[in-house]
């Protein structure tokens, strides 16, 4: 089982804001919110647990979970071969959502 998280969506003025939680959470406690989910959950898979440009966290997350899960990077890598080469140099995810129409062409992805 795995989660979508798309947290693009709900990032707002520096936290994340979801229903579950009264308040929001910053990078480092929504981390943590992550790791009780994969322990509770049994996730094998999460895809964009952090903004697209929360570099840090995607690299503090993905040292941390993965070795058990696949961090899969959609909105931080958009398929665009800076952002990837970024994020394997960074290990800032170790899966990838590849998409042709987010490129443009064939020839560019």
């Amino acid at each position: 089982m795995g989660l979508d998280v798309a947290s693009n969506s709900f990032y707002k003025d520096g936290e994340y804001v979801i229903k579950d939680k009264s308040s929001g959470m910053n990078d480092s406690q929504f981390l943590d919110f992550y790791k009780t989910l994969c322990d509770q959950y049994k996730l094998a898979i999460i895809e964009d647990p952090f903004y697209e440009d929360s570099w840090d966290s995607w690299h503090n997350f993905c040292s941390e979970v993965g070795n058990d899960i696949i961090v899969a990077g959609d909105d931080l890598l958009t398929t665009n071969l800076k952002r990837v080469e970024k994020a394997i140099q960074e290990k800032s995810c170790n899966g990838a959502i590849i998409k042709p129409n987010q490129i443009g062409t064939i020839s560019e992805l």
